[in-house]
């Protein structure tokens, strides 16, 4: 979606929860980004992962919130059920034409 909507205003950025000191774990966040060809901001946050989970009410993986232009969060998707991208690529499709 960031390809093809950025030129629209479309703004993505992926958000990993995972220790980003661990070397491991960011040589595995690394490869996934490269794998998906993620061309967006791609951010780890620092500090305890748990307290993150906190501060952002996670409740399950994936998870991903969509924002209107005004920055205001429009919708929280929860897991597998709920994180269905034709879905949101229609709602993201549909916001960017205000």
């Amino acid at each position: 979606m960031h390809k093809k909507y950025a030129d629209q205003g479309l703004v993505a950025v992926s958000l990993s929860l995972d220790n980003p000191s661990d070397a491991k774990t960011r040589a595995q966040v690394d490869a996934f980004l490269k794998r998906n060809e993620a061309t967006m901001i791609n951010l780890m946050v620092e500090g305890d992962p748990d307290d993150w989970y906190t501060k952002f009410n996670v409740g399950g993986l994936p998870l991903v919130f969509v924002f209107d232009r005004e920055n205001r969060r429009v919708k929280k998707l929860v897991g597998g059920d709920q994180v269905d991208y034709k879905t949101i690529e229609a709602e993201v499709a549909k916001m960017l034409k205000k």
